[in-house]
C-alpha cells in the first residue's frame, strides 16, 4: 500500500487539525470521561497523542537514501516486540500519572498545541523522499499516512461525546485501506470507514454474523491494524506496549488485545519519561 507524499501530508495535517479542534471543544469534565482505551480517560489519550507527535517529528527530519523496507500498511504488521503477556498496567499508569500532573484536564491542550505546531512546521519543510523510523525505512507519504491513521484511531478513542466529533473523511479512508491491505481482502461494503477502523484497531470486536457491523462501543485499546481476518485472538492498534530506555528515558508500548480480527492494526504506543 503506497501513498504519495502530498496525499499523506494532507491527510495527516487535516486530521491533526481535527484532533486538536476536538480537544479544544471539550470541557474539563468531558476529558475526564472514559475513553475507548482500557484504563484511560480522554485526557490520557490526549497526553499519549502529544508524546507520539513529539516522537514523530524526529522521524520527519530523519531523511535517508536507503531503500524503503515498509509501506503504509506493512509498517503495522512488522512490529513484534517481545511477548510481555497481557500486563499493561505499568504503561497505563505511566500515562495516567503524566496526565495527573496537569492541574485541570484542559491544561494538557497547551502542550498538545505546541506539539501540533512543531509537526506542522516539520511537515511543511519536508520534501518527498524516505525517512528512517523505528528501525525501518518508509517513503515519506507512507510514513505520514501511518500517523494520519493513528490520529484517526485516537480521535475515535476519545469517546462518543458529540463534542469530540469524528475524524476526517480522508484519514478514515486511509484507515480502511490500511486494514484491508493487511487483511488481504475488502471488508463488507455496508461497513462504514469508521466501523472498519474501529474493528481493525481492536476497539470493537467484529461480528461474523450477517446482522450488521461491529458496535462502535468501548474495548481495550488494541495494538495492530489487521493482518488476517479469519484468525482470532490477536488484534489491531499501534505496536504492543513494551518498556524501553531511550537516552535514559523510559518508553512504553501497549499491547491491546481484542477478540476477532487477527491483530488487524498494530498501533505504535510509544510514551517516554
Amino acid at each position: 500500500m503506497g501513498v504519495d507524499h502530498a496525499t499523506g501530508a494532507a491527510a495527516l495535517l487535516g486530521q491533526l487539525d481535527r484532533f486538536v479542534d476536538a480537544v479544544d471543544a471539550a470541557r474539563d469534565i468531558d476529558l475526564l470521561a472514559a475513553s475507548r482505551c482500557h484504563g484511560w480517560a480522554a485526557v490520557d489519550v490526549v497526553v499519549h497523542v502529544r508524546v507520539g507527535l513529539q516522537e514523530m517529528v524526529g522521524g520527519v527530519v530523519a531523511g535517508t537514501d536507503r531503500p524503503a523496507d515498509q509501506d503504509a500498511a506493512t509498517y503495522w504488521r512488522d512490529h513484534r516486540p517481545p511477548d510481555r503477556g497481557d500486563d499493561d498496567v505499568d504503561a497505563i499508569l505511566w500515562t495516567r500519572r503524566t496526565s495527573s500532573a496537569y492541574r485541570r484536564p484542559r491544561h494538557a491542550l497547551e502542550h498538545l498545541r505546541m506539539a501540533a505546531d512543531t509537526v506542522r512546521a516539520a511537515v511543511a519543510a519536508a520534501a518527498p523522499g524516505r525517512v528512517a523510523f523505528q528501525g525501518h525505512v518508509l517513503d515519506t507519504g507512507d510514513f505520514l499516512t501511518t500517523w494520519a491513521v493513528e490520529l484517526a484511531v485516537h480521535h475515535l478513542d476519545l469517546g462518543g461525546d458529540p463534542r469530540f466529533g469524528s475524524p476526517t473523511a480522508g484519514s478514515l479512508r486511509l484507515g480502511r485501506a490500511t486494514v484491508e491491505a493487511l487483511a488481504g481482502a475488502p471488508l463488507p461494503a455496508e461497513w462504514s470507514d469508521e466501523v472498519c477502523l474501529l474493528a481493525g484497531s481492536g476497539r470493537t470486536p467484529p461480528r461474523t454474523s450477517r446482522r450488521g457491523p461491529p458496535d462502535p462501543g468501548r474495548g481495550r485499546c488494541s495494538g495492530e491494524v489487521a493482518a488476517r481476518p479469519a484468525e482470532s485472538g490477536r488484534r489491531v492498534g499501534r505496536a504492543p506496549q513494551e518498556r524501553r530506555e531511550v537516552d535514559g528515558v523510559a518508553g512504553h508500548r501497549r499491547d491491546r488485545r481484542a477478540d476477532g480480527l487477527r491483530r488487524l492494526v498494530e498501533v505504535r504506543e510509544v510514551r517516554r519519561r
